[in-house]
């Protein structure tokens, strides 16, 4: 859980876990679902609370999602190119086992 706590997850949910504590929360898997079905399942869940209580982004499912989606090698020169110079990441030394699956989705 350490990404909810993080300065790349959610800012409301970051905001009300610093005011109420993380103690406060519950994190449960509600369903599983297969690949194909998660959009839908997650709409489904969404639309079953008022959005006031919701931290989502969005008020609805992404659609369409890019989930299984895969770029052209020209979009990923691109990506690559535009990065140059980027020093965000700079010495994060990624394991074998990360690195093959990001070779994997390529």
């Amino acid at each position: 859980m350490l990404h909810l706590l993080g300065t790349l997850s959610n800012k409301g949910l970051q905001g009300a876990i610093k005011i109420h504590g993380i103690s406060n929360f519950t994190f449960s898997v509600l369903e599983y679902v297969g690949v194909s079905d998660l959009l839908v399942a997650e709409q489904r869940r969404m639309n079953s609370f008022p959005p006031k209580l919701l931290f989502n982004v969005v008020p609805v499912g992404i659609v369409p999602s890019r989930l299984g989606a895969t770029n052209s090698p020209e979009h990923n020169a691109a990506i690559s190119e535009s990065m140059v110079g980027n020093t965000n990441c700079l010495g994060v030394v990624h394991s074998a086992e990360t690195k093959a699956a990001m070779s994997a989705d390529g």
